[in-house]
């Protein structure tokens, strides 16, 4: 994305001692159309683990974490097991053991499974399947017994087994068209099952753990990939994972002249920290947008003046958690 043009201002940060807030005040001000933005503020942001607690919905509200089922309970005395391992080895090991137990419903998979459980399939296609809503929510607990979900589910079920065997992390999500398929260098098979190589996958959900040295490790239970070896995290770089932030920062401008703009929102695999970028944009050199209504034309008005920008860390639908480290 080009950089922006932008109107002389001096600015003043103030930075919450928790790392939940950051304001940033532009004096002096002086956009037109010509120089419609403030200059860039650059932040650093850091991930935080989140802990799955029953009773609350994850992952843009995918799974709710219910009471723990014989099944479940069993599943989890496996995890705990785990503990034995060194921590370095245990999301592979938990890998192992959540795939053994709860598979991706490819459309093919409910296919087959429609010949031999009927009543099941019919659950998974309604409930988990590629096809089903995006805005269901689905107790863990059938998660677990029905044995079959997608990205989103998966990535929950994974992080709920991670903290029973003594791990924490978080849910990463990316937007529609970001990852790219690709051959896997270990097995020479598609990397996504149900698209070509080379094809954009859609919206993606995965998780990363968090060790006790501060290392992030992504693990996506979707394709099994689990980035603590090099060659499996150069898999995850090279399809182009890349955990959007977007939604677990909330921007507002108390000017209403003026609307917040963010640039380069999101997590390498396994970055511990990134810097995003943000700056005040002239409403007035925008168009409005206004669906069913009339065309409102731009008027170009100028603003000078004091721009404030708000922004804080929000924990948006269960995913992950983000703490402002730094500002220049």
């Amino acid at each position: 994305m080009e950089k922006p043009n932008q109107g002389h201002s001096e600015k003043r940060v103030e930075l919450s001692p928790t790392g939940d807030k950051a304001v940033i005040v532009f004096n002096n001000l002086d956009l037109n159309a010509q120089n419609p933005t403030s200059p860039e503020i650059v932040l650093t942001v850091g991930k935080l683990p989140i802990k799955l607690t029953e009773g609350k919905t994850y992952c843009n509200f995918a799974v709710k974490i219910d009471k723990e089922t014989p099944t479940m309970k069993t599943l989890a005395s496996q995890a705990e097991s785990l503990q034995a391992l060194p921590e370095k080895t245990r999301p592979r090991a938990l890998m192992e053991l959540f795939k053994s137990q709860v598979h991706y419903a490819y459309d093919d998979v409910v296919a087959k499974l429609k010949e031999t459980n009927p009543v099941l399939a019919e659950w998974v296609a309604k409930n988990t399947g590629l096809n089903s809503s995006s805005g269901l929510t689905v107790p863990l607990s059938e998660l677990i017994e029905k044995k079959y979900g997608i990205c989103r589910h998966l990535a929950v079920g994974y992080l709920w087994l991670a903290q029973k065997a003594g791990l924490e992390g978080i849910i990463m999500t990316s937007n529609h068209g970001v990852l790219r398929n690709i051959t896997r260098s270990d097995n020479g098979e598609k990397l996504f099952k149900s698209i070509e190589v080379g094809q954009t996958a859609s919206a993606h959900a995965w998780t990363e753990i968090k060790l006790s040295d501060g290392k992030w490790i992504p693990a996506d239970p979707t394709t099994e990939l689990v980035g603590d070896t090099e060659e499996e995290l150069g898999m995850f770089r090279k399809a182009n994972y890349y955990g959007s932030i977007v939604d677990s920062l909330d921007l507002e401008s108390r000017e209403k002249e003026l609307s917040p703009w963010g640039l380069r929102l999101g997590f390498k695999p396994g970055e511990n920290t990134t810097q995003v970028g943000f700056c005040l944009e002239l409403k007035s050199t925008k168009p409005t947008i206004v669906i069913g209504g009339p065309h409102i034309p731009l008027t170009n008005k100028p603003y000078h003046g004091e721009g404030r920008l708000s922004i804080n860390t929000i924990e948006t639908a269960g995913k992950l958690r983000l703490k402002i480290l730094d500002t220049k």
